[in-house]
Parts: structure tokens; C-alpha cells; sequence
């Protein structure tokens, strides 16, 4: 409320069921006082939050019944635009099946993730797509709204689009050109927590070359050899066959292993793909065995 205190205004909160006239529900005094009318108990229950100049309705343990818009109204005449307050069984809830529920896809292809929508309509209802990556908690990537507007979270790019299929009244996500990264659980869902159990897309590693690179202490990082997507490897000068590089598809993973390592072997090891994308890196300390000699 803009203009006046609500610590010293009367409030008074009126409802209109569907096809009915509205009906006073409860005023609450400035004083603090409430009364409601005759069959409206303590589950309304009215607040004022004098914070933010707001009077705040509370309806606990809603039923269908209390589906209906609802106003607050002060000195007699002053009234705000409603809210619309729509209760739904929750056997009448719409449900997601997506499929298909694991996929398995070797990097540069072009995936589609299928969100079947039972007991609502697609043309009529948003859609919102999120991402669990290993290890990482679940993060909202797009929302299609029914207007066919297309929202992204700043972390996505064009790759990534939603689609309607009227036909089948289901939501497709495609994904274009996949990369490791997309590797995750892909979520639809609709009216804010109804979800779908997910797909889980797994992207290989088999098209890809991996190039690895070495930081010494204090100094720049080195390139150490590149894994090339047919098989051949290509070393620096200077790197030995003690460095070898392996692929492993069954987890889409690469693995370098150093053999007969030396103190100079002592450094932050790192893995990148396409030129721009590296893993997080990992700490390899080399220590001389004369430090735990017995005395």
C-alpha cells in the first residue's frame, strides 16, 4: 500500500468464486482484531507486514473450494486488482515421461531428449529444461514459454534448443553438436515442481584428441603431448615414453599415466579438448624416498 500506514489502516479481504458474487471473507482492525465472516475459520488467516507496507492473506490447508480471486480492500472503496488463487487435485496434476531415459552418443552428433506431457496440453503449458552434470547440483538451462519465446540461462548457447510436438504433446530438447560437457541429466519440467525422472546423456570421447599440458613450480605451462582422436600420439621433445596417454569410452575419460617418475616429474597436470576446454587440473607430488629412510 502506497500513501497511508498500514499499521494504522483497516483491512478488509473479499473473495468472488467462479460464477458467484464476491463475498467479505475477514477484516483485519488496525488495532490488530479479526473478524471473518460465519464459516471462514483460522485458515485465514490475515498478517501485516508493516516492512514493506503490504497486508499479506495466508490460506492454510487449501481445497478445491477455495479456488477464486481474491482482494483486499481499504476505506470502503479503495480495492487492488485481485489475485487468482486456482487449487488443484492433485490426482489431476499433469505428469512428464521422458525418454528415452539413458543415451549414449559420441561427441559431434546432434541429440534430441523427448518430454511426453500427459493430462495438459503443450501448446498451453511453459516448459522448463534444467542440467545435473556429475557432482554438480541441478540448474535451470531454458524455459519455452507458450508464446514460443525462448529464454537461456547465460551459460547456454544456441546449441541448445526446445521444441513443441503437438502430435505427440511432448516437449523435445535437441542439443547440436555435443561435447563432453553436455554430459548430464536433462530435466523438463511444468507448473514450477511437476518433473520428469530425467535423461541421462552420456557423450564419448572416441572423435576426440586430447592435449596434455604440464605447469612446473614458478613457471609456464608446457605443452606435453597431444592423444589424436585416430590413435597417434605426439610428444614434445624431451617426453619419453614414460608418458602415455590412454582413452577410456566406458566413462568417457582420458587417463595420462607417467611411468618411473623423477622429482622433475613434480607439477599440475592439465587435459584440454578443442583447443579451449580444460579439465580442473591435477597436483602431482614426487617425493625422494631418502626422506623416509629409516634412521
Amino acid at each position: 500500500m502506497e500513501n497511508a500506514e498500514v499499521g494504522n489502516t483497516d483491512i478488509h479481504w473479499y473473495r468472488e468464486l467462479p460464477g458467484q458474487d464476491m463475498e467479505w471473507v475477514l477484516t483485519h482492525e488496525a488495532g490488530g482484531s479479526v473478524r471473518r465472516r460465519p464459516g471462514f475459520t483460522e485458515r485465514f488467516q490475515p498478517f501485516k507486514d508493516t516492512s514493506n507496507s503490504s497486508f499479506i492473506l495466508t490460506v492454510t490447508n487449501v481445497t478445491l473450494n477455495d479456488s477464486a480471486v481474491y482482494y483486499c480492500t481499504v476505506w470502503g472503496d479503495i480495492r487492488g486488482n485481485g489475485t487468482q488463487l486456482n487449487v488443484t487435485n492433485p490426482l489431476d496434476d499433469p505428469v512428464l515421461i521422458q525418454s528415452p531415459s539413458v543415451s549414449k552418443v559420441a561427441e559431434g552428433v546432434t541429440v534430441q531428449l523427448q518430454c511426453v506431457l500427459h493430462k495438459a496440453g503443450v501448446n498451453d503449458t511453459d516448459v522448463h529444461w534444467n542440467q545435473q552434470r556429475p557432482g554438480k547440483n541441478s540448474e535451470w538451462i531454458m524455459s519455452h514459454f507458450v508464446d514460443g519465446n525462448v529464454t537461456r540461462s547465460s551459460c547456454i548457447s544456441d546449441r541448445f534448443n526446445s521444441f513443441r510436438n503437438a502430435m505427440s504433446n511432448s516437449y523435445i530438447l535437441t542439443i547440436a553438436n555435443v561435447s563432453i560437457n553436455d554430459t548430464a541429466v536433462y530435466n523438463c519440467s511444468v507448473w514450477s515442481y511437476i518433473y520428469g525422472a530425467g535423461s541421462q546423456l552420456n557423450v564419448t570421447v572416441e572423435n576426440t584428441d586430447v592435449h596434455w599440458y604440464r605447469e612446473l613450480p614458478a613457471q609456464d605451462m608446457e605443452w606435453v603431448l597431444t592423444h589424436e582422436a585416430g590413435g597417434s600420439v605426439l610428444r614434445r621433445p624431451g617426453f619419453t615414453e614414460r608418458f602415455q596417454s590412454f582413452k577410456d569410452a566406458s566413462n568417457s575419460s582420458f587417463i595420462l599415466t607417467v611411468t618411473n617418475v623423477t622429482l622433475n616429474d613434480s607439477a599440475i597436470y592439465y587435459c584440454t579438448v578443442w583447443g579451449d576446454i580444460s579439465g580442473n587440473r591435477t597436483q602431482m607430488i614426487v617425493i625422494s624416498p631418502l626422506r623416509f629412510r629409516p634412521r
